[in-house]
């Protein structure tokens, strides 16, 4: 018998196998994509309800006022964090490069305190002004960002020290306001080394700056004779202070608008943290307004009308106390000018009142009091 096999058959049937066997793996496959779908939308469904009942839960939760001991520092986010890479460009137009860059002024919180120093070479002591960088006490750098005002008074001959300190995410008040005290008395420290005289020390900052500026100037001295550590032993009073739209008293976010939220996160509290759960004497500590006091040294406030990030009430009170108490204090008004103070401006009110200042008391001879009288007698090591 004669046995005739069809191969077009035979390839048919082969191919339908094949077939089969995709579809079979393709069905194994759905089920799995079907099984990992359900899991994961369970997942999700887990997720939202327990974001539905955190509210709730912290709804019942009695609240509690921080106290200073819980207080911590707001981390920074990417946007804030505005520090320069270490060797960064420097900013073009200044005239001079640091006689001595990133100097070890102390160390704290396991860093080191950093500043720069532009000394005026001279066959006699310079005057000296440190400039406090602003940035909502977690920005900004020692690298100046504008040619203010090494420019403007480097020429003159008087030097410029830029320093910079911990921000507020590393370390909440009073940290910015001891790393710039020790600023002053470091420079004091080193007077003979840098040809510096000790008796003509101005201090001047911008925003966050400002407030620093103020808070050296015109709290008591901060040296301690039987210190061990021969910086701390320096005097870190000074001869003049210049405010660039720097605040002034805290307490005023209990009354105006304050939509920054550095002035909380300084403190140690999250941003939009009624002002009311600040306490007030924590609000009285971090202000310049509590230290003011009839033997400060000769002040200038500048500051714009339409400033919204300081409002000017922050300059007028301060003007206010300090004349009430009979110290010297000049107030600049600049009348439509912002937070920025109109320095850019080719023609700056600001920056020429601020230069006429500093020159005026830091050219014009030592300060008459015992602190410069004192500061000038110390010796350098």
């Amino acid at each position: 018998m004669c046995c005739h096999v069809d191969s077009h058959n035979g390839r048919g049937g082969a191919k339908g196998e094949l077939a089969r066997g995709m579809r079979k793996v393709a069905r194994i496959k759905v089920d799995r994509w079907r099984s990992g779908a359900v899991f994961f939308a369970a997942i999700v469904v887990v997720a939202v309800a327990l974001q539905a009942v955190a509210p709730c839960v912290a709804a019942d939760a009695p609240a509690a006022e921080p106290r200073a001991s819980e207080r911590v520092p707001i981390p920074a986010t990417v946007s804030e964090q505005r520090r320069p890479a270490p060797g960064g460009q420097r900013l073009a137009g200044l005239i001079v490069v640091p006689t001595y860059a990133d100097v070890v002024y102390g160390h704290a919180g396991g860093r080191d305190l950093l500043l720069d120093a532009y000394i005026v070479e001279s066959s006699e002591p310079t005057p000296v002004l440190i400039f406090i960088h602003g940035g909502g006490w977690r920005g900004g750098s020692k690298q100046f960002r504008s040619t203010f005002p090494l420019n403007d008074l480097y020429p003159a001959g008087i030097s410029i020290v830029s320093v910079e300190y911990r921000f507020s995410d590393v370390a909440i008040h009073p940290a910015q306001v001891e790393d710039c005290t020790r600023a002053v008395q470091f420079v004091r420290h080193k007077a003979k080394e840098w040809n510096i005289d000790p008796a003509r020390v101005g201090v001047m900052g911008s925003s966050a700056g400002a407030h620093l500026a103020l808070m050296v100037g015109l709290r008591d001295d901060a040296a301690d004779p039987d210190s061990d550590d021969p910086v701390e032993r320096r005097s870190s009073r000074v001869s003049c202070i210049v405010s660039l739209a720097g605040p002034t008293d805290f307490n005023l976010i209990r009354s105006i608008e304050h939509g920054h939220p550095a002035y909380r996160t300084l403190l140690g509290f999250k941003p939009g943290t009624p002002a009311e759960e600040i306490p007030r004497e924590l609000l009285d500590d971090v202000s310049p307004i509590t230290y003011a006091s009839a033997d400060d040294p000769p002040s200038l406030l500048i500051h714009g009308t339409a400033d919204t990030t300081v409002p000017i009430e922050h300059a007028r009170k301060l003007e206010a106390r300090l004349r009430e108490l009979g110290a010297d204090c000049t107030l600049l008004a600049l009348e439509g000018e912002g937070h920025g103070v109109g320095l850019g401006q080719a023609e700056s009110p600001a920056r020429a009142r601020a230069v006429e200042f500093v020159k005026e008391h830091l050219l014009g001879g030592p300060r008459e009091s015992s602190e410069g009288r004192e500061a000038a007698a110390a010796p350098s090591e």
